[in-house]
């Protein structure tokens, strides 16, 4: 038997095809193939092509994007290495159809452990929760203040601004009161604490 230690831990031993070809190049770590192995044994997807998209996407949110875009995965997929050059790694990537071999697999949909809109792949979970922080938002910016608010805001707009000096804070102040969600920006020192 041979000395487990002499494997990098990034190895997935049972990797094969595209995978396999991925974690050697170091554009996949082992546990990203592990788990797209795990859903296709899972969801009965034996296809190579699908099961990359399926690691690709988990190492996308191991990287802090819940979201991969088939079309340009090859362009913007990265070694996690980062002594290796992306250009020095010469993959088979797969064909045109690889985004519709994604959408026709089981392991896409409904129940599934993954999502498409189009040419764009997530993992269910992360799917939802964009979805349901998107509705949240909709519903947020259909309601606006009531009239009592809006008095209320007028007498603390005079009081806190007055003099007319701060109509840039003013105005930003307004702004974010009278929407349930904004976002208040601005380089440092021009007063967005202060507002």
């Amino acid at each position: 038997m041979s000395d487990p230690s002499a494997y990098a831990p990034t190895s997935a031993l049972r990797a094969a095809g595209l995978l396999r070809e991925f974690n050697d190049a170091g554009m996949l770590s082992a546990a990203d193939v592990h788990v797209a192995q795990r859903l296709g044994v899972l969801g009965g997807e034996a296809d190579e092509a699908v099961l990359l998209a399926v690691a690709l996407v988990v190492r996308s949110t191991r990287h802090g994007s819940v979201v991969v875009d088939l079309t340009t995965a090859r362009d913007t997929t990265v070694a996690d290495d980062e002594t290796i050059e992306s250009t020095e790694v010469d993959l088979a990537w797969p064909d045109m159809a690889w985004t519709a071999r994604c959408a026709a697999s089981s392991l896409v949909g409904a129940g599934g452990p993954l999502r498409m809109d189009g040419d764009r792949l997530w993992l269910t979970r992360y799917w939802e929760q964009e979805q349901q922080v998107a509705d949240q938002l909709l519903a947020r910016s259909a309601t606006g203040p009531d009239d009592l608010a809006l008095d209320v805001l007028a007498q603390g707009m005079q009081r806190l601004f007055g003099n007319g000096a701060d109509e840039d804070q003013r105005t930003a102040a307004a702004v974010c009161a009278l929407s349930w969600v904004s976002v208040l920006a601005g380089g440092p020192g021009t007063g967005k604490t202060t507002t």
